[in-house]
């Protein structure tokens, strides 16, 4: 009778698990795989998180001396080790058996011998989550991925980067709302792999659904016709949605006339508009910047945008073409918008100041935080066919204040 063929989950430097045939894998992109056939059927599969469990366990060790930091918590590391096997065991074809075994480092006697993960794993893994820490240290892997949208003609360019990787996906503009969806099914989360077609690459997004970090997920870029995965990151769920939807919505909402000093109006004004309006979405917005939660079924259509950040002088709201257009009075407009906007925000007149003056009574994150709370009141008075967005600072940088301006990221403010 042959042999059953196992897997062995028992990590160890750059390595996350063995063969029968003494074969290592590592844990790169959380991928699970056999790609041998004679091992065995054929599997692939992502467990996001899994990777980063396994570099926590090796950046505590020193594996010249095999002995691991005296601080590390090898209950709550086995705990989700364990988590991480039942779910493989669930996806990998039963033609395999999965053992999980400690590493050689681990001198706790948690785990004793080798385990085989089957249907009865959960009476060891209850017993573990009843002593295991909840004080887990965050990912090390929650912004590795920088967005970066160009608009071209009937299309938005968007590129991904990771450390010295880069991949550019083209966005068809008749595509944008198929973003918006795909944005919304991942912060839903009823399903455990959300996935996205455009063009000939394949965008997805698989939540984290084990271990101590459930605000993680994996993004990966499959091209559809070679199935290559180019592109793989470990992301925060939230930075991951904000980012990539910021990215887009901006690039769709300024800068989009060709004569700044002509602006359009009517048809040829909704019509450049449009693209914006297929991508925006309340739920989307009021998500990524904690605000109630609100539905997109009452979007009215957005043609005109204003970004508000202070510079010298008093200056302190910018429209859609960089033109300084408004003080903590008054929002002007161009003759083709509609009357001015008046305001009457109190504190916005003081907090538009203290950026010509400022002392140290404040830092600049505390600075920016009272700032998005005026934001919110301006947009309360805003009609609804105009956006408001508000400039971050440079985090890179919070105490330059030369870094104020426009290149900086924007965080579009609901309208609740």
């Amino acid at each position: 009778m042959k042999q059953k063929r196992y897997i062995r989950l028992s990590p160890d430097f750059d390595v996350l698990y063995i063969d029968q045939e003494s074969c290592c894998y590592d844990a790169y992109g959380d991928e699970i795989y056999n790609d041998n056939l004679e091992l065995g059927p054929l599997f692939c599969f992502a467990m996001p998180g899994i990777e980063e469990w396994q570099k926590r366990y090796m950046y505590a060790t020193d594996f010249s001396k095999t002995t691991t930091d005296p601080s590390f918590d090898w209950l709550t590391w086995h705990y989700e080790g364990l988590c991480f096997a039942k779910a493989i065991w669930e996806q990998m074809p039963k033609a395999f058996t999965l053992y999980y075994k400690a590493p050689y480092e681990d001198r706790s006697q948690t785990i004793l011998g080798e385990i085989e993960i089957n249907e009865h794993i959960d009476i060891l893994i209850d017993q573990l989550k009843a002593r295991a820490s909840h004080q887990i240290s965050a990912p090390s892997f929650t912004n590795q991925i920088d967005f970066k949208a160009k608009r071209g003609e009937n299309e938005v360019l968007l590129s991904f980067q990771l450390n010295r990787l880069q991949t550019e996906v083209s966005i068809p503009f008749n595509q944008l709302s198929g973003i918006r969806y795909w944005l919304k099914e991942i912060i839903a989360g009823n399903q455990s792999t959300c996935s996205l077609y455009p063009s000939r690459f394949c965008l997805h997004f698989f939540r984290q659904t084990i271990g101590s970090h459930p605000e993680m997920g994996q993004f990966w870029i499959e091209n559809s016709h070679t199935h290559d995965k180019p592109f793989q990151a470990y992301v925060n769920i939230k930075n991951f949605i904000k980012g990539l939807y910021l990215s887009v919505l901006t690039e769709l909402g300024f800068h989009i006339y060709i004569d700044m000093n002509n602006y359009p109006s009517e048809d040829e004004r909704n019509s450049a508009w449009k693209p914006y309006n297929q991508l925006k979405s309340r739920q989307i917005e009021s998500y990524i910047t904690d605000q109630r939660p609100m539905k997109d079924e009452d979007n009215t259509p957005v043609n005109e945008t204003y970004v508000m950040f202070p510079e010298w002088g008093g200056c302190i709201f910018w429209d859609t073409m960089g033109v300084g257009s408004g003080n903590a009075e008054c929002i002007y407009r161009n003759e083709n918008s509609g009357s001015d906007i008046k305001l009457n925000i109190p504190g916005l007149k003081k907090w538009s100041e203290f950026y010509d003056n400022h002392d140290d009574s404040q830092s600049f994150e505390e600075y920016w935080h009272e700032g998005w709370e005026l934001a919110k009141l301006v947009r309360k008075q805003l009609p609804e066919h105009i956006d408001l967005f508000y400039m971050c600072y440079d985090p890179k940088q919070p105490d330059a204040i030369i870094n104020y301006h426009y290149e900086l990221p924007k965080i579009v403010v609901p309208k609740q």
